[in-house]
């Protein structure tokens, strides 16, 4: 599984926190706590997982200042703070090869996701990073398998099946890191599109009697596809039964290249 950082250290809380409050007060003050870490609190609905709070900018006098508004409301006792590490993920790919949807990730266990078991790869498979845009545009991803397993052989898998225009769904799951099982709810949806191309990338060496089979897929957006999709009519004779079998009304358009011209 991805790497993370479980260190935490307890604050308690000596008052409830309320959203939107800029301070909160702790008991004691607490040396290591450090501008930029990340403040989580128990909630105020009993039973509920800690709540993000915000980001610390500052610690004065056994009171944490946050670097903005608080974005939720939490109750007195304990609290913890984090930093980025100490967040796990995985990504989790639906993959269609010919008629079968295949569900691989780059975790290190067999994990259950929306009732589907994943297949799990870890470093050998690869994912490129995504491109955040505001507006909707067209683009490309590339997954890369290597070190492929045994038990699914992908390579026969593309070679043997109609594999272009398979759907590929990349989802990003989030774990509770005591746990490191999936935190519910906490599953979103990165990338959706189909395989436009892929190849096979081989690496012998003959010296270590070695050899590595790296498969790369290309992934289009669903907008590229659309981008792409023919529509109306052209004015051909083929295009025009394709839509009207019957209809012989466009069989004479290529004779209006041979008319005189005139002007």
């Amino acid at each position: 599984m991805p790497s993370y950082n479980k260190f935490a250290v307890p604050i308690v809380i000596a008052s409830n926190v309320t959203q939107g409050d800029s301070t909160i007060s702790i008991s004691s003050s607490i040396d290591d706590l450090q501008p930029g870490q990340t403040v989580y609190a128990t909630p105020l609905v009993s039973g509920s997982r800690p709540v993000y709070i915000g980001s610390i900018s500052g610690v004065v006098s056994g009171t944490i200042t946050l670097s903005a508004p608080a974005l939720s409301s939490a109750t007195a006792g304990a609290a913890s703070y984090a930093s980025g590490s100490d967040i796990a993920h995985g990504l989790f790919i639906d993959l269609q090869l010919g008629d079968t949807t295949y569900y691989i990730s780059n975790v290190y266990d067999a994990i259950t996701v929306n009732s589907n078991q994943y297949t799990a790869l870890g470093d050998f498979l690869f994912v490129e990073n995504f491109v955040e845009d505001y507006k909707t545009t067209e683009g490309t991803l590339e997954i890369s398998l290597s070190g492929i397993p045994n038990n699914i052989d992908f390579i026969s898998l593309i070679q043997g099946s109609k594999i272009k225009g398979g759907e590929v769904s990349v989802r990003r799951v989030f774990f509770d890191t005591t746990t490191l099982s999936p935190i519910s709810g906490e599953v979103y949806l990165r990338y959706k599109g189909v395989i436009s191309n892929f190849n096979i990338d081989e690496n012998t060496n003959f010296i270590a009697g070695q050899s590595t089979n790296t498969l790369v897929f290309t992934i289009s957006s669903v907008y590229t596809i659309l981008g792409k999709k023919i529509t109306g009519q052209r004015t051909n004779a083929a295009d025009r039964r394709r839509f009207y079998p019957g209809d012989s009304s466009f069989d004479n358009v290529t004779n209006i290249t041979s008319l005189p011209k005139f002007g």
